[in-house]
């Protein structure tokens, strides 16, 4: 997991909101390889369900109960979203 703030804006009467960033590897699987490819690590390791649910639970009350972000990202990554 990752969080991150966001403070400057191109225009000053407009500041931009203050975003914390949620990365969720949801899964290392991947039956492809793509020549592209950066990853060196694939496993059949999977974000279970409810592990998901609680990270994201624990985010949205940590934004509520504090004035430090205005908004939340979820980023959803990792593997073959096919499989």
């Amino acid at each position: 997991m990752s969080s991150q703030t966001q403070t400057q804006s191109p225009n000053p009467k407009t500041p931009r909101p203050r975003r914390r960033t949620c990365s969720l590897i949801i899964t290392h699987q991947c039956n492809l390889k793509c020549t592209y490819c950066y990853e060196l690590f694939k496993s059949k390791m999977s974000m279970s369900f409810d592990l998901a649910k609680a990270i994201l639970l624990n985010e949205f009350e940590r934004l509520g109960a504090s004035e430090e972000f205005d908004e939340i990202v979820i980023d959803f990554m990792g593997g073959e979203p096919m499989i």
